[in-house]
């Protein structure tokens, strides 16, 4: 379509708008189809980080211990 744009007897202006939104177009296609692969990749136990849940915290203590009253907390 860009090499048609390309040969095209329109104005210039309408030529240059065109193909810069084909080229927009043609970028989002090709940065969702890498990001597809790239999730395709990641391993089913990952979280939204690519950290593996495995042996994560899941059975940990998630109380919060306050500091002493004589220490800042900085």
């Amino acid at each position: 379509m860009i090499d048609t744009l390309k040969q095209s007897v329109e104005a210039k202006s309408l030529v240059d708008a065109a193909s810069k939104y084909l080229r927009g177009v043609k970028g989002t296609l090709v940065q969702k189809r890498k990001q597809e692969e790239k999730e395709a990749e990641k391993p089913e136990n990952s979280n939204a980080n690519g950290v593996s849940d495995v042996g994560g915290l899941e059975n940990s203590d998630s109380r919060i211990i306050a500091a002493p009253e004589n220490e800042k907390v900085v």
